[in-house]
């Protein structure tokens, strides 16, 4: 998977491409930050939460009710917890695949394994915050990495790395975005006031 990032990357020179993945594998040709520097150095201006936020509390002043806004930042903190852990399941099923597939267990077996990880998209289906918004910022990356590594092949091992790289990187992604609106909402929570 290296490999074929790095390529991509060596044939479009013009482009910048940022390394987020804080603790991944290096890939040559990318910049290494944070997801919180990416965040605040090139995405604030176009995603403007803090601003969104502030103006919001400032605007509204003593007319708007906080603790109505408390309680449904603090229900969006509760769904973000349910789909960090529902998303964390299944990056330890995602490892549990590496382990199958270093012990050289039968396709079958990985590929029942590989049916059960789509689950947990399911689950995050069933959520709110998650159908329409976490979704919606991160349908750009969907698209690209389904893209770039679907198999539509016959060969069975071929599909089922194909699938493991996108669950791979769609989960990983997933809690890089997680992680960002956890600290968001941390510090809106700190901006209301009862």
């Amino acid at each position: 998977m290296k490999k074929i990032f790095e390529e991509i990357i060596a044939s479009n020179t013009d482009v910048n491409y940022i390394n987020a993945t804080e603790g991944g594998i290096g890939i040559e040709g990318t910049k290494i930050k944070t997801f919180k520097q990416v965040l605040n150095e090139n995405l604030l201006e176009k995603y403007d939460y803090n601003s969104f936020f502030n103006d919001f509390f400032r605007n509204n002043g003593e007319n708007y009710n906080y603790k109505k806004i408390l309680n449904t930042i603090t229900d969006l903190e509760h769904k973000i917890d349910k789909m960090t852990k529902i998303n964390n399941s299944r990056i330890v099923g995602l490892k549990k695949i590496n382990r199958y597939l270093e012990k050289k267990l039968s396709i079958n077996r990985i590929e029942k394994e590989i049916v059960y990880l789509n689950k947990y998209e399911e689950e995050l289906r069933q959520i709110d915050a998650y159908k329409n918004c976490i979704k919606f910022f991160m349908d750009d990356i969907y698209k690209i990495v389904l893209n770039k590594f679907k198999y539509e092949g016959e060969d069975r091992k071929e599909s089922i790395m194909s699938s493991k790289s996108i669950l791979e990187i769609i989960s990983y992604e997933l809690k890089s975005y997680l992680e960002f609106f956890k600290t968001s909402i941390i510090e809106s929570k700190q901006n209301v006031k009862l």
